[in-house]
């Protein structure tokens, strides 16, 4: 049994809801700068784009205008905001104060106080400022706007099937993936992206830890990232985290055969203590993209599902790393 049945869902559109039609989402297809082994560097400039925040707020703002059988031109009227104005906020490109978005949901005759809430949590979530904007010249918004979302996940899934994940290097093996990639950053850029991903691992431990799920495929513990030295000291640090109570890593064994893994790696996040935002990250040598469409999601963790039945148990996936380990 799945040890994420009974973990929350999207506010919007899964078990906590009692809204059906937020059941229908729509797919949020966010091309960002590669980050590179989930946040490697983004130096190249991002084109204007909201965060996943602002974009999913517009979207609700404006099926729920539409549910109220207002066209956008009306809808402005009534708000007495211009047609451009209220066009931005539905595009997510245009920021709303509390009062201000209290007062549209007034408008709009939504009286459910578990929707208003998850609202007001995503406008207010929408451009907070975290740690990460301190390495702003080193990464970029979209980076940031990740780094975002990681911070106030909930729950993460996470397959990778050829490297460990970003949340689970070392510096050592974070260095090495970086100065292999086809663009690697200048050395002082490098320390910060370094600094970056050490500091993301700290909601491991913090307080209040999100709980994470990694499925990691046996071909990712064998690649020599580094040399044996690196890999020595990063698969004990697998071991080590496996120890922590919020953490399950189990290793998809190379006799596994073919698996929903072969179509690569992805992530699962759930966000916000009210269940926000249910997303999906794929992430690919060039763009990463935003999946929030509920068939997107379910065919995703269902993914995840047979990766786990087909993976080794926690214990077992901890000998075999301390095997392979032994073999450097």
């Amino acid at each position: 049994m799945s040890l994420w049945t009974g973990w929350p869902l999207d506010a919007f559109g899964g078990a906590k809801s009692s809204n059906s039609h937020f059941r229908q989402l729509s797919m949020l297809a966010e091309v960002i700068t590669s980050p590179g082994g989930m946040i490697h560097h983004g130096r190249m400039a991002d084109p204007l784009r909201p965060t996943v925040r602002r974009r999913r707020l517009g979207r609700e703002l404006r099926r729920l205008r539409e549910d109220h059988g207002l066209t956008l031109e009306a809808a402005a009227r009534r708000l007495d905001h211009t047609f451009s104005s209220l066009s931005k906020i539905e595009r997510g490109m245009q920021g709303l104060r509390q009062g201000e978005l209290n007062f549209i949901l007034d408008q709009y005759g939504v009286t459910d106080e578990n929707l208003r809430l998850a609202l007001l949590a995503l406008r207010k979530d929408a451009n907070k400022k975290g740690w990460w904007h301190r390495y702003k010249d080193a990464l970029s918004l979209s980076v940031m706007d990740f780094i975002s979302l990681e911070a106030d996940a909930t729950a993460m899934r996470i397959f990778e099937g050829l490297r460990i994940p970003g949340l689970l290097q070392t510096a050592d093996y974070a260095r090495s993936m970086m100065r292999a990639g086809t663009s690697p950053p200048h050395p002082d850029e490098q320390d910060a992206l370094v600094a970056v991903r050490l500091t993301r691992q700290q909601i491991l431990t913090c307080p209040n830890p999100p709980r994470l799920w990694v499925i990691l495929s046996e071909a990712a513990l064998q690649q020599n990232v580094g040399g044996s030295q690196v890999m020595s000291a990063q698969l004990g640090k697998l071991l080590e985290v496996a120890q922590l109570g919020n953490v399950m890593l189990q290793i998809l064994p190379n006799s596994a055969g073919a698996t929903p893994g072969l179509d690569g790696p992805f992530m699962t996040l759930d966000i916000g203590e009210r269940g926000e935002l249910s997303i999906v990250y794929v992430d690919t040598l060039t763009r990463a993209w935003y999946l929030e469409d509920d068939e997107d999601l379910r065919r995703y963790r269902l993914a995840f599902d047979h990766l786990c039945a087909a993976a080794l148990s926690q214990r077992d996936s901890l000998v075999l790393i301390e095997r392979v380990m032994s073999e450097l």
